[in-house]
């Protein structure tokens, strides 16, 4: 969909609703990075025992939810793991910097 698609916003909150419930990310481990006018959304995904720490950036053209079921791989092989998302798709371009994710 275009930005200026009004269907846009809700779409992506339906989608990153659904990707959340299905993984159970809990609210904790999401986080906004200002960014510009607006943020970039993150996650944190904490091994009970970490062996070190993963950052993963989707680059400029993905939804860093798509990342979730490799990010809860290495979580679950005992690495935190920090996901963030660039400017290209995020809620830095898309979502206004008090819109609840």
């Amino acid at each position: 969909m275009l930005t200026e698609d009004a269907r846009k916003l809700p779409t992506r909150q339906r989608f990153v609703d659904l990707i959340l419930d299905h993984f159970k990310i809990p609210p904790s481990a999401c986080s906004r990075i200002p960014f510009e006018s607006g943020w970039l959304p993150a996650y944190r995904l904490t091994s009970a025992q970490p062996k070190g720490t993963l950052v993963v950036f989707g680059g400029f053209d993905s939804y860093i939810e798509e990342w979730m079921p490799a990010a809860l791989f290495f979580r679950d092989a005992g690495y935190d793991t920090i996901l963030f998302e660039g400017p290209a798709r995020s809620g830095a371009r898309i979502s206004p910097p008090d819109h609840e994710s």
